[in-house]
């Protein structure tokens, strides 16, 4: 019924996982194909590609190997979901919300929905027990359920996406155009990893921004209704945010920086401006 594709590193990790799913899945018919991405490293597009095409089940699951489950029988409501015609992909962390902006799958703390155990510790964003999925546009990559049907139309973007970063964000984006993707809180897992934002991370997100998403952006779900003049406010915010993050990387500095100057001088634009010279000062001291 399912089959669970992980890009494996680490033996000890790999191992575990198995563990996880065999102990939590319940009694329905599943396979884990582990693909070994150690010797000759490929991108996770790659790899994903090439598990769901050696998948014998109609239901997919791309997973990390540092992440696992904690509530039992975890697959049945997730299959229902899956069943609806419209469903996408099913994720445990996402976003309502993404503007015309490079940046991961959340943007801003009031659009995201976070359900994970995260390095030890709860992890929740707009969190309710009583809504077992949550609508979004955005699936962070630690898991995500998805039909195999659905994935074969829709496959990871190898050429666009030559490393590790950005294949979650691109795959949910590009179903969000015709399906629905979504957060699920009625099960709980567990992740061993905060993610690795580095340089090579804001170096593909830039450039798969320029070359596919800044001509579908921004985008949200359907009960997201914002003015012209909100958009603009709530993307003057993330660049302001980029910049501060960006402070010794001049080259994308810059790109963050021509957009932030084009935002219209409301107060909050004025107030950015004098941190950014304050903190330009402060530097040349």
């Amino acid at each position: 019924m399912l089959s669970i594709i992980v890009s494996t590193v680490y033996p000890e990790r790999l191992e575990r996982f198995r563990r996880n799913v065999a102990e939590t899945i319940g009694d329905i018919p599943y396979e884990i194909i582990a693909i070994e991405n150690v010797k000759n490293p490929r991108s996770l597009a790659n790899v994903y590609n090439e598990g769901g095409s050696r998948a014998r089940f109609p239901y997919l699951l791309f997973m990390h190997e540092d992440a696992g489950f904690i509530t039992k029988n975890w697959f049945e409501d997730i299959r229902r979901k899956l069943d609806e015609p419209d469903c996408g992909t099913v994720g445990f962390a996402g976003s309502k919300l993404m503007f015309n902006m490079p940046g991961g799958w959340g943007m801003g703390l009031k659009w995201m929905y976070v359900n994970v155990l995260q390095c030890g510790e709860v992890a929740r964003a707009n969190y309710d027990a009583n809504t077992p999925f949550v609508e979004v546009v955005t699936i962070d990559g630690l898991a995500m359920f998805v039909r195999k049907e659905v994935w074969a139309e829709n496959p990871f973007d190898e050429e666009s996406l030559p490393g590790f970063h950005c294949y979650d964000v691109d795959f949910s984006l590009n179903l969000s155009l015709k399906y629905r993707n979504y957060v699920c809180f009625c099960v709980d897992v567990y992740h061993d990893s905060a993610g690795n934002f580095d340089r090579v991370w804001l170096d593909q997100t830039l450039k798969i921004y320029e070359k596919k998403w800044k001509h579908i952006l921004p985008r949200a779900v359907d009960n997201i209704h914002l003015t012209p003049s909100q958009i603009k406010y709530e993307e003057e915010r993330q660049c302001f945010r980029f910049l501060k993050i960006l402070e010794k990387d001049s080259v994308l500095r810059n790109f963050y920086k021509r957009r932030f100057m084009n935002y219209p001088l409301t107060l909050r634009h004025f107030e950015h401006l004098v941190k950014l010279a304050l903190g330009l000062a402060q530097k040349r001291r």
